[in-house]
């Protein structure tokens, strides 16, 4: 459940980044200076971490599975 509320965690961090960069360098489509390349990249980052930790406990669950099956 902790893996759960880092998830959320990341997620809220990357979409607050994401309109903060997008307030500041405006609403392109592609980044237009080397910056704006680099905040995407980070909004990025920090959403993919965020989706991680968020479906990290369905291995888990999976793997359990897996094993009760194997029985």
């Amino acid at each position: 459940m902790k893996s759960l509320k880092i998830g959320v965690a990341f997620v809220w961090l990357a979409l607050g980044f994401f309109l903060i960069e997008n307030i500041y360098f405006g609403w392109n489509e592609y980044p237009v200076t080397e910056l704006e390349k680099t905040a995407d990249d980070i909004v990025q980052v920090l959403f993919t971490l965020g989706v991680v930790f968020y479906l990290s406990p369905l291995l888990e669950i999976y793997k359990k599975v897996i094993k009760e099956l194997k029985l």
